[in-house]
């Protein structure tokens, strides 16, 4: 009778021996993708912690929650958490990205600590791809140089995505004299646009202006680019410095007095003084005279040079 009774025991002990033991604790998810997410947005979702009814031992298990780094973090507070068996409790995780938080794949940890020594760490992998327009504008400064007064002249810069979102463009001119085309568009993420930068000054003297690019980029939201020019006032310009776009150019001789004594022309824009057909029976005596070449223009303006001397000896 002892014999048969000592048998079960040791057939009950290899039975609980054989068979395995209920996890301690049941996590879900064990892995948690929060997707594709804007850096302006905030994003919760939940990981459920449970026991089963049978898990052994029968007392409360004591959970320690290890927070991830940013930008995840862990809604709950407080110490170590207490969890009986088929007992069940949640964790709300939260994503908030921070404003200039760079665009791209950003991965965490969750740790759970237990002080079941089977056992003592469950982990939670994290995973999301932070999305956002990163706007790069190229060149921040136009320099024009000099510009006639009254003349539209036109530039670029270009304006590029390298964020892995579509952003949103806003473009304007903070002065009257500058103009921009297109003032607002979309640009695909590494996308490039050119925007044209028309300049027409008003006034004489230098300018500078600037025009500003607002997007949705949350790391630089707003840019600026820097234009300036000087205005000149074409009857006064050095011959040599015309513009190329002209038909043909115009003597004029006139004495100290300021009377034109002789007129002339030749066919070649920026003609030199040895071009000009200069007939002797109607040059002037000999003595000194001033000079002005004009250049008409192929829209019809008619430029002038500086004045300056023309000494006439035969």
């Amino acid at each position: 009778m002892m014999r048969s009774k000592w048998a079960f025991v040791f057939f009950a002990i290899l039975l609980l021996v054989a068979l395995p033991a209920a996890a301690q604790i049941q996590v879900n998810p064990t892995k948690l993708d929060f997707g594709d997410v804007s850096v302006k947005s905030s994003v919760t979702l939940f990981i459920e912690v449970s026991r089963p009814a049978n898990a052994s031992p029968a007392e409360e298990l004591t959970i320690e929650v290890r927070a991830p780094s940013a930008p995840f973090s862990l809604e709950r507070r407080g110490g170590a958490l207490k969890l009986a068996p088929g007992g069940s409790l949640t964790l709300r995780l939260q994503l908030k990205p921070k404003q200039a938080s760079q665009p791209g794949k950003v991965i965490g940890t969750l740790r759970l600590k237990t002080n079941d020594h089977k056992k003592p760490t469950t982990n939670v992998a994290l995973a999301v791809e932070l999305i956002a327009p990163q706007i790069k504008v190229t060149p921040t400064k136009l320099n024009l140089g000099k510009i006639p007064l009254g003349r539209e002249t036109i530039s670029s810069f270009e304006i590029k995505n390298e964020g892995n979102k579509q952003g949103s463009i806003k473009l304007r001119s903070l002065c009257k004299e500058i103009r921009v085309n297109p003032p607002s568009f979309t640009l695909k993420a590494g996308k490039v646009r050119i925007v044209q930068v028309r300049v027409k000054p008003t006034q004489l003297g230098k300018l500078q202006c600037e025009v500003v690019i607002e997007s949705d980029d949350p790391k630089n939201p707003r840019i600026t680019v820097t234009v300036s020019a000087e205005a000149t006032d074409t009857s006064a310009r050095p011959f040599s410095d015309l513009s190329p776009e002209a038909e043909g150019s115009e003597l004029e001789i006139f004495n100290l007095s300021g009377h034109k004594v002789f007129a002339s022309r030749a066919m070649t824009p920026f003609a030199p003084l040895h071009a000009f057909t200069l007939a002797r029976n109607k040059l002037p005596a000999n003595g000194v005279y001033l000079y002005v070449v004009m250049v008409r223009g192929s829209d019809g303006s008619v430029i002038k040079s500086a004045v300056r001397k023309l000494a006439v000896r035969r």
